[in-house]
């Protein structure tokens, strides 16, 4: 019966203290199988070559990156703790965010995999957030499949760019939860803790929109104040 190492590790310190015919013939396969998985898949193999190096990561050390596509006000945005490690917020004029190993990539990520400009998260209205592949020496994927051009992105996305994994999220929806049941008060009190007094959401403004924000902001004359009177009576109703 044969015995298979359980860790890439093990398997090179065993092709090593092997010798005479049956060693290379061992060394020999185990490069031909590594050869045909870089040859046909090898985005499989940068995942086999990562998750070794995890296996002697502390669990505080290994950190999941993550892009989240975000709206403020209709404006996009991503969240992210690629780069930095750490959660922040970042707009771009274009609604493109470039990922690459050069210093004045939007994501620079320091991976020698990477090309200086390797890839790009873009926004487009009505195609949504779409992952770009910028003629990438070591391409770009999304799921497992290669990047040809484009593609949209979707909740749950896994994408790969060189050997940076990075899971993808839709903008999260907003819910309102209940209040804590009066019988939890005590508990909470007991615990050191508090019920602060019930606040309503804040009331969003209304914006200015179309026709009636051009008639606010550029007319003149008593047609014009007669429209910016009316769109603030309005506002104020609403």
């Amino acid at each position: 019966m044969v015995h298979f190492p359980s860790t890439l590790r093990q398997t090179a310190q065993l092709l090593q203290s092997t010798t005479g015919a049956s060693g290379l013939e061992q060394r020999l396969g185990l490069y031909q199988v590594f050869l045909r998985i870089y040859e046909n898949n090898r985005p499989l193999l940068d995942e086999l070559l990562g998750l070794e190096n995890l296996e002697h990561l502390d669990a505080n050390q290994i950190i999941s990156p993550y892009v989240i596509g975000c709206f403020d006000q209709g404006v996009p945005y991503l969240m992210t703790n690629l780069s930095l490690k750490h959660s922040r917020s970042l707009y771009q004029a274009e609604q493109t965010w470039v990922v690459g190993r050069a210093m004045d990539a939007g994501l620079c990520v320091s991976d020698p995999r990477l090309s200086r400009y390797h890839a790009a998260i873009q926004y487009k209205s009505g195609d949504g957030f779409v992952l770009i592949d910028l003629n990438s020496t070591n391409g770009s994927f999304v799921n497992g499949e290669p990047v040809r051009h484009r593609r949209s992105l979707v909740e749950g996305d896994r994408i790969r760019v060189g050997g940076t994994t990075i899971q993808f999220f839709e903008q999260p929806e907003i819910q309102h939860l209940p209040a804590v049941p009066l019988e939890l008060h005590q508990r909470l009190r007991e615990a050191g803790g508090e019920i602060p007094c019930p606040t309503a959401p804040a009331a969003i403004a209304p914006s200015l929109v179309g026709d009636d924000t051009m008639a606010f902001l550029s007319g003149d004359g008593q047609g014009k104040l007669q429209q910016q009177a009316d769109l603030l009576e309005r506002l104020r109703s609403q």
